[in-house]
């Protein structure tokens, strides 16, 4: 991603590895949440979905996203916490998808 926030940073990538979307929720306020999880429900079967957070993704995620992400295989989605980090790639269809709370972004920053 060229450009991040605050919140959820979300790229899809189509089957056929074509990027088909990048967005920023700030899912620290009502409005960003639920647009978030408008967002989720347009990711297509076979779509790779990477995410991570910035800054904080937890205060108002909405249940409906964590089933949606844990459907495709993260396991620590319901750990977030203020201001901690979080990263995700899964495809849909498939709950073989990863998730990691890093303690430092040192090295994916640059």
């Amino acid at each position: 991603m060229e450009e991040h926030g605050k919140g959820f940073n979300a790229m899809v990538v189509d089957g056929s590895g074509k990027k088909v979307i990048e967005k920023i929720f700030d899912t620290g306020s009502p409005d960003g949440a639920t647009a978030f999880d408008d967002f989720l429900k347009t990711v297509k079967e076979n779509d790779m979905l990477m995410l991570a957070v910035e800054e904080d993704g937890q205060k108002d995620l909405l249940p409906t996203s964590i089933e949606f992400l844990e459907a495709m295989g993260a396991d620590q989605i319901r750990d977030l916490e203020y201001r901690s980090g979080y990263i995700f790639a899964g495809i849909k269809g498939k709950d073989t998808g990863k998730d990691e709370r890093p303690t430092s972004i040192k090295g994916f920053v640059k």
